[in-house]
């Protein structure tokens, strides 16, 4: 139900993804994309109806170039106190109905589409293979987060950052 809830939220939105430009202040924009994450300490069982929509609203901020989806929901669980591998684990589960909704509509694009009959196959073995892969990386990551904190993807994100800023301020002379 929680899901649900988080996912209207989300989707109230995502229209808006398709229709991004590249200006110079959406660079910015990407560059300049950070939060500070927090340290707490509840579990899942903790999250409730108004922390679901909260974790909700804030993956709508994933619409923002740059924005990491699963970061800002993982910090918005950090920040309603939620320990970092129960707000890993629900920022996943929030991924699952977007993306399979993205998903079946591209795909459904594809089996409509008559110059693409080749590639439905190769389409499908390429979900498979994706599947397998996302389900190993977030074992791995959730084992990560019980023995480490987000400070290397914290740093990535700063450095990315200032070297898209910089990118764009050279370039803007």
């Amino acid at each position: 139900m929680f899901i649900s809830l988080v996912t209207t939220s989300t989707s109230i939105g995502s229209s808006r993804r398709d229709n991004q430009d590249n200006s110079t202040d959406t660079r910015f924009t990407r560059g300049s994309n950070f939060l500070k994450r927090a340290k707490l300490d509840k579990d899942l069982a903790h999250i409730g109806r108004k922390r679901a929509l909260f974790i909700g609203f804030a993956q709508a901020l994933a619409l923002i170039p740059g924005t990491s989806r699963s970061g800002i929901t993982i910090t918005a669980g950090e920040y309603l106190g939620l320990n970092r591998e129960s707000a890993a684990r629900f920022s996943f589960l929030l991924a699952t109905p977007i993306s399979l909704g993205a998903g079946m509509y591209k795909f459904l694009q594809l089996l409509t589409d008559k110059d693409a009959s080749g590639t439905v196959s190769a389409t499908v073995l390429g979900i498979i293979v994706a599947f397998v892969v996302g389900i190993l990386v977030i074992k791995w990551f959730l084992d990560y987060l019980k023995k480490h904190t987000l400070l290397a993807f914290v740093v990535y994100r700063v450095v990315l950052g200032l070297t898209v800023i910089s990118i764009w301020l050279m370039r803007s002379l």
